[in-house]
């Protein structure tokens, strides 16, 4: 992170400027203590300490026993409604709404962030006593949820390269594939069928079908899938598959607006 210049616009208020490229610092970095946030920002320690204490203060960042800072609980709950009132969301909900009345079942549309992890960006509950327990803003490992290997597996074979070099892969079930030859074909095999399943791989009893979302060159940019008990899913497979085809269709259409599948 490059320290930022004093804003020259003259609405911008320099404290907030400053509080605010505190804030991302901490975000990208996570743990950081007083002096590298002075080092990166270029903020005296002083006015930084204040800030600092400022914000802890109403939640937006926490300090750990040794004196690092991280992000605080009031950004998760405001993380949070801005995922419920984000144009994404409003967009993509009726069709994921769609799915989750076809089924009764928990509806999904997810992105790799810059982690390579899944971000649910979009969410439909379904009525049913037992659902997936999952939130919008919530990230997925990829290589055992099912909107993550659909994505994974249409990505170009340099980004499976370092996904592979930088991502602990560890068991969650007796079910999950732990080897990168496992996962390398099953993603063949996914980029052949068009769909993904995660069988109870990264939670015992889940089990998800997720299909991937293609702009208008045919680029995977999303995934849509839907989740639920293994002994409810595994009844209705090739219904759902059919069904999350035809939602992967609508779905750039819908969001062609927010520059998402370019």
């Amino acid at each position: 992170m490059q320290k930022k210049e004093k804003p020259t616009d003259k609405y911008l208020l320099d404290s907030l400027s400053r509080a605010l490229n505190t804030l991302e610092y901490i975000a990208e970095n996570s743990y950081s203590t007083l002096t590298q946030i002075s080092q990166a920002t270029g903020d005296n320690k002083t006015v930084l300490y204040r800030q600092l204490y400022t914000m802890q203060k109403h939640g937006f960042v926490d300090k750990t026993n040794a004196g690092a800072y991280v992000l605080g609980h009031r950004l998760v709950f405001l993380g949070q409604s801005a995922l419920k009132q984000n144009i994404l969301h409003q967009q993509v909900k009726g069709v994921l709404q769609a799915l989750t009345n076809q089924f009764n079942e928990t509806s999904h549309l997810g992105v790799l962030n810059d982690s390579s992890q899944v971000l649910i960006v979009s969410k439909v509950n379904s009525e049913a006593s037992i659902q997936m327990t999952s939130e919008m803003g919530r990230t997925l490992n990829a290589y055992c949820s099912a909107m993550g290997k659909v994505l994974l597996a249409f990505s170009s074979a340099d980004f499976l390269n370092r996904y592979f070099s930088v991502q602990p892969i560890t068991r969650h079930t007796p079910n999950t594939l732990t080897s990168r030859e496992e996962l390398v074909k099953e993603f063949e095999e996914i980029s052949q069928n068009g769909y993904a399943f995660d069988n109870q791989e990264s939670e015992e009893g889940l089990f998800c079908v997720a299909v991937p979302v293609r702009n208008r060159v045919g680029r995977v940019y999303a995934a849509v899938s839907l989740s639920g008990p293994s002994s409810r899913m595994q009844t209705k497979t090739e219904e759902i598959i059919k069904a999350l085809k035809e939602a992967a269709l609508k779905i750039p259409k819908l969001t062609d607006s927010l520059n998402m599948n370019k």
